[in-house]
């Protein structure tokens, strides 16, 4: 999840999947999601965003950028440890090929937290 703050900066919340059960919460979004697009567009019902990530917050923190274009700088990542299941159909809608970054080295970048 990206979040923009009044003053413009970014910060993103990260979780990962595995594929296994159907996850209800991305079923209120991918049941509602119309073709890619680059004109945003509000979902029909509300979302309780911390259906979206895991229990556990234990996970890494540090300065990224973001993953699609234009590929802004100066972002604050949160990635969190816990893993989430996903179905492999709900997997589907949501994968895209190529992807729009190769990883990136970690340079000079600080990674806090994690074990």
């Amino acid at each position: 999840m990206v979040h923009k703050a009044a003053d413009g900066t970014l910060a993103v919340l990260g979780t990962f999947f595995e594929v296994g059960a159907a996850n209800g919460a991305l079923d209120q979004v991918f049941s509602n999601m119309a073709t890619a697009s680059d004109v945003p567009a509000a979902l029909p019902s509300t979302l309780d965003p911390t259906l979206l990530l895991p229990t556990d917050n234990s996970g890494w923190i540090y300065d990224g950028s973001l993953t699609t274009p234009p590929c802004t700088a100066g972002v604050k990542w949160n990635l969190y440890a816990g893993v989430q299941e996903v179905s492999a159909a709900q997997l589907a809608l949501f994968t895209h090929d190529p992807s729009f970054r190769p990883t990136q080295a970690l340079g000079s970048r600080l990674v806090t937290g994690g074990d």
